[in-house]
């Protein structure tokens, strides 16, 4: 198990962003928030672009507590976190497009 992970944690350094914006001009900005509240209105439209989104475990647990001997259990199959993940992945085809 943590040797699985240790990968996607021991990693070589990520270069950091060569700008703040990846948007050249005003107008790209303007057309990308546009798009993101007309996804944010519009389901069909945000299921039509994020289209089929890879599947996650239903439930994730946390351990908690002084001993870390109490589990939390954090539903995701709650239709604000399916949300979040339609338009995360909306978000980044329209920012591919646009850049």
């Amino acid at each position: 198990m943590i040797q699985d992970q240790d990968p996607n944690i021991r990693h070589d350094a990520i270069p950091t962003a060569d700008c703040e914006a990846p948007f050249t001009t005003p107008e790209l900005l303007a057309l990308f928030s546009e798009s993101i509240t007309a996804l944010q209105s519009d389901e069909a439209l945000l299921r039509s672009i994020a289209g089929q989104v890879i599947a996650w475990d239903p439930v994730e647990v946390i351990k908690v507590g002084h001993r870390r001997r109490k589990e939390l259990v954090v539903s995701l199959e709650d239709p604000t976190w399916k949300r979040r993940a339609l338009l995360w992945v909306a978000t980044l085809r329209v920012l591919g497009t646009l850049v």
